[in-house]
């Protein structure tokens, strides 16, 4: 069984499966501003799905032969999506402050953001618990921050990407 290690670098996704020399690299574009920078999620996840697809290609592995996924990250954001469509709401948020002062900021300087919180639909989080909330369709969350899945079925979200 494989195993696959998914790292979010700064501005790219790094994809690789352990005790090969397999990687693949699929960079996302990063906004600066002045005193912080944003990232559309969905180019996070566009990023990772097209690394997945490529890296399962060349190897010849099928979605049932990954055993676990380990996720890393130096890309320090809060994300906000809507727990029913599990489709961001607005850019996340990168910059020097906590992630309670991003989400602050996050919820009161996009408007986009009150209907998802009016209906009861807003999470947050950072960018590893958006990708193991979208790969698994909202099944799974990391409430550790260890950024590991052990379950087959974790594999679901990039599964139905993949055969899609």
């Amino acid at each position: 069984m494989a195993k696959l290690k998914i790292h979010l670098a700064a501005d790219q996704v790094v994809l690789a499966l352990a005790n090969t020399d397999s990687e693949c690299k699929v960079p996302f574009q990063v906004t600066s501003h002045e005193g912080y920078f944003e990232v559309e999620p969905q180019a996070i996840w566009n990023s990772l799905t097209k690394c997945v697809k490529s890296l399962m290609r060349d190897l010849e592995i099928s979605a049932s032969e990954i055993s676990m996924i380990y996720i890393s990250s130096e890309l320090d954001v809060t994300v906000l999506w809507d727990n029913e469509t599990l489709g961001a709401v607005c850019p996340a948020r990168g910059d020097a402050t906590s992630p309670a002062q991003r989400l602050v900021l996050l919820t009161e300087h996009n408007p986009s953001v009150e209907g998802t919180r009016a209906a009861g639909r807003l999470a947050s989080g950072s960018a590893i618990d958006y990708l193991i909330t979208r790969m698994t369709r909202g099944l799974f969350s990391d409430a550790s921050g260890a950024g590991i899945i052990t379950e087959p079925s974790g594999f679901l979200g990039i599964t139905a990407q993949i055969t899609a």
